[in-house]
C-alpha cells in the first residue's frame, strides 16, 4: 500500500486546478487528472476518495493560502485604498482560480465532497472587517458597519464574476468597486455623474 507523500499530494494538486480553472467541472476527469500529475489513476485514491473530495480540498486549500497572502500583505501598514485594492485583487484572482465553486454557490449547493468554507469564509470577513476598522480610527473611511461592509465585499466580486459583462476586465471591475466603496454614489456638488457604458 502506498504512503501518503505531501510532494505527490501537492503534484495531484496542482495539476487538478489547472484543469478546474480550464474546463468546467463535470468535463473534467480523474484519469485527466492523473495524467497531467503524472501518476496513475489509483495514486489518486490514497489521497482523496474521489473528484468532488479533490475539489473540495483544492478550493479549502486555495482560500487558506488566500488568507494567508492576505494577512500578510495587510498586515503591513496601508491607506483604506490600498487595502481594498489588494483584497479585490486577491479575491477577483480566487474567482478566477476556482469558476465552479461561484455556480455552486448561487445554486446553494455545499462544498462537493462535504467541504465546509464557513470556518474560512469567517476569517476573510474579520481580516477585512479589521481593516475597515483601522481605516476607521485612522480617519480614512467613515464606515458604520465594517462587519456589514466586509460581509459585502466578496459578494459583489462573486456578482461581478457570475453575471457581470464579458468585455468588463477583473481589474476594471475591481476598481469600479473601490471607487463605490470610497466614493458612494451621492453626486458630488456642482458634478454630474458621467454614466459608463
Amino acid at each position: 500500500m502506498q504512503r501518503p507523500d505531501p510532494r505527490k499530494r501537492a503534484k495531484i494538486t496542482a495539476a487538478a486546478a489547472r484543469l478546474f480553472a480550464r474546463e468546467p467541472y463535470h468535463e473534467v476527469t480523474l484519469d485527466a487528472v492523473a495524467a497531467a500529475a503524472g501518476v496513475g489513476k489509483g495514486t489518486l485514491y490514497v489521497y482523496f476518495r474521489g473528484k468532488d473530495e479533490l475539489y473540495a480540498a483544492l478550493i479549502e486549500d486555495g482560500f487558506a493560502r488566500l488568507l494567508d497572502d492576505l494577512r500578510a500583505e495587510l498586515g503591513t501598514s496601508r491607506r483604506a485604498a490600498e487595502a481594498l485594492a489588494a483584497v479585490l485583487r486577491a479575491l477577483f484572482q480566487f474567482a478566477r482560480r476556482f469558476p465552479y465553486l461561484f455556480q455552486l454557490m448561487r445554486s446553494g449547493q455545499q462544498l462537493p465532497g462535504g467541504g465546509n468554507l464557513q470556518p474560512l469564509r469567517a476569517q476573510l470577513t474579520a481580516l477585512i472587517e479589521k481593516t475597515l476598522r483601522a481605516a476607521v480610527r485612522r480617519g480614512e473611511l467613515a464606515d458604520r458597519s465594517p462587519r456589514l461592509t466586509a460581509l459585502y465585499l466578496p459578494s459583489l466580486v462573486r456578482a461581478v464574476v457570475l453575471y457581470g459583462p464579458a468585455d468588463c476586465s477583473d481589474a476594471r471591475a475591481a476598481a469600479h468597486v473601490l471607487t463605490t466603496l470610497l466614493d458612494g454614489l451621492r453626486p458630488r456638488r456642482g458634478r454630474r455623474p458621467r454614466i459608463r457604458r
